[in-house]
């Protein structure tokens, strides 16, 4: 189907605790804080391109990003996720809800052990109908302190367009 967004936090200078208010890459950041962590500054491994987010800045943050639909058409979001590495040896599991239009669609858990060098990106997605055409995707960390859920590569894509009618049989 058609791509309707692709990011990967490619287009941000990295740094910690980006305020409430900034634009992170097409994001706008709704609450609290996040960090932008790069393979050159933090080296971490990022699913794909050299930057990542962590929803964590000094605590919880939200971002979100609108996106144009077509109301009843069905949708694809898929992102890669990870555990922020620190959080291993705190024992924090972090949790993070992506939603669309306020609409929960899935909580992340990632509860493995990873490394800085080794995160071990997962990669889910989630189907959604859209409701009206201007939507807008949520990311939300659920978990308090400076340790959060790491999120890369989102995609956003049309998986079903309504079938075009047939020209009536002469």
């Amino acid at each position: 189907g058609a791509t309707v967004m692709t990011n990967g936090f490619e287009n941000v200078t990295p740094r910690y605790n980006i305020p409430l208010g900034s634009y992170v890459s097409g994001w706008h950041v709704d609450a609290g804080s996040i960090d932008v962590l790069t393979t050159v500054a933090n080296n971490v491994v990022p699913d794909s391109g050299t930057n990542c987010i962590d929803i964590n800045g000094t605590g919880a943050g939200t971002i979100s990003t609108n996106l144009s639909l077509v109301v009843g058409h069905t949708y694809q979001v898929s992102f890669a996720y990870c555990r922020n590495p620190d959080g291993v040896q705190f024992n924090i599991v972090p949790q993070a809800a992506i939603s669309v239009a306020t609409s929960n669609l899935l909580t992340v858990t990632p509860n493995w052990s990873n490394t800085w060098s080794n995160p071990l990106w997962q990669h889910t997605s989630v189907v959604f109908t859209a409701s009206s055409a201007l939507s807008k995707l949520q990311v939300q960390g659920l978990t308090s302190g400076g340790i959060g859920v790491m999120f890369d590569t989102f995609n956003v894509t049309d998986v079903m367009a309504l079938p075009l009618p047939q020209a009536p049989l002469v």
